[in-house]
């Protein structure tokens, strides 16, 4: 009888589980970070050797660490940042942006990312400031803005409004 009572019991446990009784259990979804921002472009951007500016090719990277980022130089980022940057890099974007314009910049990043990488390719790359890094918050909003003048990229973190 005892092992009667005992099969009915895993019966009623198993149907309970297969009937969708115990609905089962989700998975806690990560963090995310949220950039809030734009990249502002200014009308002098990327000038010639006459003064006429010119479009700009921008990456933007999300980086688990900064240190290959910052230590590498202007060649070995544009020719192979993949192998460049390595388990660093979780993500990457590439556009091309035209003096004298505003672009909504906003993203959402995995709670993996650390760090803002911007890598902006100028004609004149040796007086260039061609790069820009910010770390980022583990979780919540951060406004950003990109700065692209002349030959030289920044990054700014936005004032919230009070």
């Amino acid at each position: 009888m005892f092992k009667s009572i005992a099969l009915v019991s895993c019966l009623a446990i198993f149907g309970s589980f297969s009937s969708g009784c115990c609905p089962p259990v989700e998975p806690k979804p990560d963090a995310k970070i949220m950039l809030q921002g734009e990249i502002l472009v200014s009308e002098n951007a990327n000038p010639d050797q006459d003064g006429h500016s010119s479009p700009v090719t921008i990456r933007i990277y999300q980086l688990k660490s900064s240190n290959n980022f910052k230590s590498a130089d202007f060649l070995a980022l544009y020719d192979d940042d993949e192998s460049v940057l390595d388990t660093d890099l979780l993500f990457k974007e590439e556009m091309d942006v035209r003096p004298g314009t505003r672009i909504p910049f906003d993203r959402e990043w995995d709670q993996g990312t650390r760090y803002l990488g911007i890598m902006a390719i100028f004609r004149d790359r040796e007086t260039a400031r061609w790069r820009a890094l910010v770390d980022l918050p583990d979780k919540g909003d951060f406004p950003v803005l990109v700065k692209i003048e002349n030959s030289s990229v920044s990054i700014w973190r936005k004032a919230e409004s009070i």
